[in-house]
């Protein structure tokens, strides 16, 4: 996975849309908790496939 943070959103890159899709549905609030945790202007977390 590969990610970029800009504008108050952290988007990570996954290798398929399956992985995207998974990771997003069941983690991307504990992503964004621990993201924000040590980057308070993080906002929001996108996973999208490569």
């Amino acid at each position: 996975m590969d990610g970029d943070a800009r504008g108050g959103r952290l988007t990570l890159l996954a290798p398929s849309r399956f992985i995207a899709d998974y990771v997003g549905n069941h983690h991307a609030a504990r992503l964004l908790a621990v993201v924000s945790g040590f980057d308070p202007s993080v906002r929001e977390v996108r996973i999208e496939a490569e």
